[in-house]
C-alpha cells in the first residue's frame, strides 16, 4: 500500500494518508485492545488484532522510501521508455524498499509479541487451550509468591524474544543499509 501510494501519489495517496493519520492517532496497544474487544478471541483474529494497528508505521516508511526511489534516474528512464507501472513497481521500486521493510518487520515483530502477551494477559488473546505467554502469566499470577517461576520464566522469555528480534533488526539494518 505504501509502495503504490508513494510511487503513484495523487488523490488515492491523500485519502489513504489521512486514514493512516487517523490510525496513528491511537497508540498501537490501545487500537489492539479495541479490536480485541470487537473481534472474537481466536488465532486467526489475532493476526488482525495485532497486524492492523502496525500498518501505519509500515505505510509511512515504505511510502517515503518509494517517493525517494521514484525520483531516481533509472525509474525516470523506465517510465520514459514506456514501462508499465506494475513493471516499475516490481522491478525498480520493490527491490529498493525491501530492506526497510525487513528491518521494520524485525523491529515490529517484538512489538507484536508484546501486544499478544498483553492481550493474552488481559484475557483478550487466544483461548485457554492454546499456549500464550500472556495467558501463562495471567494464570500464574495467583501463585506468584509460592511458585514465582511460573510468571518469571514466561516474562523472561518474552523479554528475550523481543530483545532477539530487536538485535535481528539492528543486524539487518547494518547489513542492508548501504550508508
Amino acid at each position: 500500500l505504501g509502495m503504490v501510494c508513494g510511487y503513484m501519489g495523487g488523490r488515492i495517496d491523500f485519502i489513504i494518508g489521512r486514514i493512516m493519520d487517523i490510525m496513528m492517532a491511537f497508540p498501537v496497544l490501545l487500537l489492539s485492545l479495541l479490536l480485541g474487544v470487537v473481534l472474537d478471541p481466536s488465532i486467526f483474529n489475532m493476526w488482525f488484532i495485532i497486524g492492523i494497528p502496525l500498518i501505519p508505521s509500515f505505510y509511512r516508511v515504505i511510502r517515503s522510501s518509494s517517493m525517494t526511489v521514484r525520483e531516481r534516474g533509472y525509474v525516470r528512464a523506465a517510465r520514459s521508455m514506456g514501462g508499465r507501472h506494475i513493471y516499475i513497481l516490481r522491478r525498480h521500486i520493490l527491490p529498493n524498499v525491501a530492506p526497510q521493510f525487513f528491518v521494520m518487520f524485525s523491529f515490529d515483530f517484538g512489538s507484536a509479541i508484546m501486544a499478544e502477551s498483553a492481550l493474552g494477559f488481559l484475557g483478550l488473546g487466544v483461548p485457554s487451550p492454546t499456549p500464550s505467554w500472556g495467558l501463562i502469566i495471567n494464570e500464574g499470577r495467583a501463585f506468584i509468591f509460592t511458585e514465582p517461576w511460573l510468571v518469571g520464566f514466561s516474562g523472561l522469555l518474552i523479554a528475550l524474544a523481543v530483545f532477539a528480534f530487536n538485535m535481528l533488526g539492528d543486524g539487518l539494518r547494518d547489513c542492508l543499509e548501504p550508508r
